[in-house]
């Protein structure tokens, strides 16, 4: 089909989130959007896919249905890592930061590289809330993203872009062939999925672009209270995430980006809870969503 923008997103463990994705990314994208996901749930029963072997099928399924495009990311390649990242130390991916960092470099090459258009990437639980325009959040930098820092010993750090909501124009960019979402280390310093950035960033930033790369800002899960936001929450999602059982003492446990996304958080269960607790959290959030 032929759009404005792309939007694409990983599925792991909650495929159900693509029918909220969807409506809402219909609702509130001012722009025509092609909607790509990289289905990447394991076939083997863990944590990440509720313990349920056949959700990889099922989660092909439903993408078919709210997708324009769906890519699967072929099972082989986390246990060949050097095919997608030649300069890893990770050969096999073990944990689910690898495994996601493996979907996001096969649809960044696939797809985002060499496109013509300007491209969001979601994460699999993160949903607009308001009205949006990609290309005039990109007006002034041809990338935006959420930086995650860390710092160590004698002067070691790693800056990075998180990979749960990046903007980007690609023909505005350089040297973006070395963009990599791989984790890892930095040096010394362990990285998170999209660590591997940090070697982009110093690249642009040293070559005198460092102009160009924008950045994002959130209010950090249980670091905010619901008036501390004084932007729009539709009132059912805002119902849901005040009575979300993983608040603390009034303090917010889902995220708000960029004043337009909200991050449900924990969406690929990587808190390892049981299946019967995250998807009755799931049915909710969805519920709020769709009314």
């Amino acid at each position: 089909m032929s759009a404005d923008i792309n939007i694409v997103t990983t599925v792991s463990a909650w495929p159900e989130a693509l029918e909220a994705q969807r409506y809402l990314l219909d609702k509130y994208s001012e722009e025509s959007f092609n909607f790509i996901a990289v289905i990447d749930t394991s076939p083997i029963p863990n944590p990440w896919n509720l313990w349920d072997s056949k959700l990889r099928k099922t989660a092909e399924k439903i993408a078919q249905v709210f997708c324009h495009e769906v890519l699967m990311m072929p099972e082989e390649l986390h246990f060949d890592r050097k095919k997608i990242f030649p300069e890893t130390k990770a050969l096999k991916s073990k944990y689910s930061n690898e495994r996601a960092a493996d979907a996001l470099q096969l649809v960044f090459e696939r797809k985002i590289l060499n496109s013509s258009i300007p491209t969001l990437i979601i994460d699999s639980d993160m949903f607009p809330i308001s009205r949006f325009s990609l290309r005039k959040s990109l007006v002034s930098k041809p990338i935006r993203g959420v930086i995650q820092e860390r710092k160590g010993r004698f002067g070691q750090e790693a800056k990075y872009y998180w990979n749960g909501l990046l903007m980007l124009d690609p023909p505005r960019l350089r040297y973006l062939e070395d963009f990599s979402f791989d984790c890892g280390k930095v040096g010394r310093l362990k990285v998170d999925t999209g660590g591997q950035s940090h070697w982009w960033i110093k690249k642009i930033e040293e070559m005198g672009l460092g102009e160009t790369l924008g950045y994002i800002k959130h209010h950090s899960s249980l670091n905010w209270h619901i008036n501390d936001f004084e932007g729009i929450i539709p009132d059912a999602i805002k119902e849901f995430i005040l009575s979300d059982d993983r608040n603390d003492a009034g303090k917010i446990y889902s995220e708000i980006y960029d004043q337009h996304f909200l991050h449900f958080r924990a969406g690929s269960n990587w808190r390892e809870e049981s299946a019967l607790v995250v998807k009755e959290r799931n049915r909710k959030f969805i519920a709020s969503c769709i009314l």
